[in-house]
């Protein structure tokens, strides 16, 4: 690392909020920890760095089970500058539906959910009048909308949660974390009680969930394989699962041992050898399970690839746009 990629890196803090906050924002404070990227555009890459599908789009999601939720810009470029276009009101900001080969779908107005986005082991799961339930592929009704919170099934598992009596005590975490989580079955029977303050789905046998306000994996039986000490943690994909201590995250392997070292401002799960990451909390690429960038850190943001195809943050600033590639054709980056 360069002298100036020290100082860069030096230059971003953990933003942490100045007196309180709403209660939804504490369970997903990682999504703000760092300045959110501003003149950017969505784009998808394939795992050569080549980018395949881009917009203008004002919302993407990575893609799950072949398709994206997009929302259709209501700009363009003119003289590569975004300006309005002129749109009906019924024009700007539609929702469609991405496939992985380019083409959209048109989302219909009384279309409220993606039923093959939400699929998930024959289990779609809904949202109704303020609560998560799950149904078929077929539509049937299988569990009722009776969660505050719903993960995919994974593994024959769903990470479901419903929230507590509030606390009023600030000094106690679940303040901040009222939901309390457990594992359901496909029948909607508790599994695994819990509770947990955050729980993930299940992968390659173990979850990440969150006790006393530290990060571990338990088994399906509910017993810690890999004990409540970090920060956060993601999943276990490809036999590695990304891991924060002391605002650094790293990556360990199933039985707790670090595989690549906590040098990370962020980073996020493998997928096709490679997961995203950051050293500067500005730019990200993509790494191999050494922990070298082999995607060069040209990128605003980056999403674990799915579908063959990774979310990510192209810059639409001309003076500052990088070139996407590979870290050997962008060895400056």
């Amino acid at each position: 690392m360069t002298e100036e990629e020290k100082e860069t890196e030096e230059e971003i803090k953990i933003i942490k909020p100045v007196g309180g906050m709403r209660m939804w924002y504490y369970p997903i404070a990682r999504k703000f920890r760092y300045p959110i990227p501003t003149d950017f555009e969505f784009a998808f890459i394939d795992s050569s760095a080549r980018i395949q599908i881009t917009g203008p789009f004002v919302y993407a999601s990575s893609f799950c089970n072949g398709i994206s939720k997009v929302m259709l810009s209501t700009v363009e470029l003119i003289d590569g500058k975004q300006t309005l276009k002129s749109l009906s009101p019924r024009q700007s900001g539609m929702g469609a539906i991405l496939h992985t080969n380019g083409t959209l779908s048109r989302v219909q107005p009384n279309q409220s959910k993606i039923s093959l986005y939400d699929l998930s082991e024959e289990m779609v799961s809904f949202y109704e009048r303020g609560k998560y339930g799950f149904t078929d592929e077929s539509g049937t009704l299988v569990i009722s909308a009776k969660f505050s919170k719903a993960s995919k099934f994974s593994e024959g598992l769903a990470a479901v949660g419903i929230v507590q009596a509030m606390v009023s005590d600030p000094k106690r975490l679940e303040f901040y974390y009222p939901c309390n989580y457990f594992y359901i079955d496909k029948n909607g029977e508790t599994i695994i009680p819990g509770p947990y303050l955050g729980a993930e789905p299940f992968a390659n046998g173990l979850a990440a969930v969150m006790v006393e306000g530290k990060w571990g994996f338990i088994d399906k039986s509910g017993a810690f394989e890999i004990p409540n000490e970090f920060d956060w943690a993601g999943s276990f994909t490809e036999e590695l699962a990304p891991v924060e201590k002391e605002e650094r995250v790293g990556f360990i392997d199933k039985s707790g041992n670090t595989v690549i070292p906590f040098k990370f401002k962020d980073a996020r799960n493998f997928a096709n050898g490679l997961a995203p990451a950051t050293v500067n909390a500005k730019h990200w690429g993509f790494i191999d399970k050494t922990g070298e960038f082999v995607i060069a850190p040209v990128y605003l943001n980056a999403f674990p690839f799915s579908d063959g195809l990774a979310l990510v943050y192209l810059s639409t600033i001309d003076q500052h746009r990088p070139l996407a590639g590979t870290a050997e054709e962008n060895p400056s980056a």
